[in-house]
This record gives C-alpha cells, structure tokens and sequence, in this order.
C-alpha cells in the first residue's frame, strides 16, 4: 500500500523502524537518537497508523504508542525500554514548548537523568540507555513550537527532522480499512526477519550504512554540523534496501530516496533560516 505515489513520508516512516537498530552502527558517541516528527493539519492523514505500522514491525502496534496523556518522565523511561527499537509518541500537539525541546535533546542524548539516591550522597545506577529513533506525531509543527520557546533554537532544529504529512486521496475508506484492520493480529513478525539477518551479517550492515552516508552527504553537501541528517538517512535507506532484499515489501527505494533528500534539504533551510536571520537574533536578544 505504502508505494503508491503521494505516500512517500509513510513508506519513509516505515523504513525509519527498520532503520532505528542500525544507529547503533554509525552513530558512535555523538549521535544517540534521531527526533523524526509528523505533521498534518488535521487528522486523517495516516500519521497515527504510520506509527503504529512502525511498532508492528516489532510487537503490538497500539500497545507500544505513547499517549499524549503519558507523562514526560514515563515517555523518556519507554526510551530506555525500547533501546535500539524506535520509540512512538503520538498527538504532542499540546505539550508545552519547554518540554518539547527537553524531549528534542533527549531522545538524542541516548541516557535518562542521573539521580542520586534519597538516603545517601550516592549516584544511582542508571540503566536506562537508547540509541534509536523516535517518531512523534502533531497537528502542528514542532519547529514552530520550538521556535515560540526561542528564536535561534538551533540546537533543538537540527537534531529534528519534520516532515508534512498530506491527506491521501488515492484509496477509499473502506480499501484502506481492509489493509490496516489487518495490523491488530498482523504484527511483530517482519523484525525478526530482518535483526536475524542484521546479526548474521554485521560487516556488510555497516558497509552499506556507511555507503549510504556518502552518498548522501555528496548529494547533498553535508558537513559536521549535519551529523543528525547523515545518519538518519545512511540507517533508513540501509534498512529499506536489505529489507527489500529479503522480500519484506516491494516499495521503489530511488523515489523514497529522492523524497528523502527533499527532507533533509527542507530542514536545513529551516536551521539556516533562524540562525542567518538578523531581525530572528535580535529579536532573541531583546526578549532575553
């Protein structure tokens, strides 16, 4: 379903479950997490389903969605649950600014908060750790909701990759019922597939992350500061490729490729934007 035209940020979500193992791979001590956000403007443009197709990769699809009702402590615990698999957060439409930016470095830091224990001047031992993707969904732009908290919010823009989720239009209702009902006793059997083969075969995973990193980062001229971008797409398009090999789906990887392009290059410009602009820092630096 998920490789008809128009729905190129689904199929790209997927591959972003697949893909959330692999980071481990190439992300080193700089890159724990990837924030990849959803954005409609309105609902009934697939967002929570991409989701939970994501979890059904794995385990129950609606079982590991976060609620917007979750709290923001139990949100980072699910984190260190789900380690290397990705994290699903879906409606944040309605968290406040400061704790979207505290979840934008979070998910990358890959640790929960140090804490020290209540009777002694001791650290606790903290166990939980990730290094994965987190996907989250909204009727709103997490970029201009991190911008309301500041201005030059680069910090929090470039360890975010948002994507704009258009209404699809080319299936009925009940065609598209007749596909997803399919996910409630459907799931949880792709994974295994797919880290069987990851774990048989380490060095050729991380050959072809690393190939997708260049070519990536030649096409579009990427540097240092870019590292975020780098490696989420070298895991996402390394994952839909040896998922492909393995017969997991039949999606066009070169036109999810070029879609994938389009979407770093869009969320550089936003960065470029807020950080270049002189009327943007100066209107910081009065406020501040």
């Amino acid at each position: 379903f998920y490789n008809r035209p128009g729905l190129e940020v689904h199929a790209l979500t997927l591959f972003c479950g697949f893909g959330s193992p692999l980071l481990r791979f190439i992300g080193g001590s700089t890159v724990k997490g990837a924030l990849v956000h959803l954005k409609s403007n309105g609902s009934g443009s697939g967002k929570s389903t991409a989701q939970m197709m994501v979890n059904s990769i794995f385990g129950h699809p609606d079982k590991l969605l976060n609620k917007q009702d979750d709290t923001y402590a139990a949100k980072i615990h699910m984190l260190g649950m789900m380690n290397n698999i990705a994290n699903t957060i879906d409606e944040i439409t309605n968290e406040t600014a400061e704790n979207l930016s505290a979840l934008a470095y979070g998910v990358t830091n890959g640790r929960g908060k140090n804490r020290m224990n209540s009777q002694t001047n001791t650290l606790r031992i903290n166990f939980t750790t990730w290094c994965g993707i987190t996907i989250t969904s909204a009727n709103a732009s997490l970029v201009d909701k991190l911008m309301q908290l500041k201005a030059t919010s680069n910090g929090e823009l470039s360890r975010t990759i948002e994507m704009l989720v258009p209404r699809y239009t080319g299936a009925t209702k009940a065609e598209i019922d007749a596909v997803f009902s399919q996910l409630e006793h459907n799931f949880g059997v792709a994974g295994p597939i797919f880290i069987d083969y990851v774990v048989k075969n380490p060095e050729q995973v991380l050959d072809l992350c690393l190939k997708m990193q260049s070519r990536i980062d030649a096409d579009l001229n990427l540097n240092a500061s870019d590292r975020f971008y780098s490696c989420w797409g070298a895991i996402v398009m390394a994952a839909a490729l040896i998922t492909r090999k393995l017969g997991l789906h039949e999606i066009d990887i070169p036109r999810i490729y070029q879609y994938l392009l389009t979407v770093i290059t869009d969320n550089r410009v936003n960065i470029q934007q807020t950080s270049n602009d002189a009327d943007v820092v100066a209107q910081e630096t009065l406020a501040a």
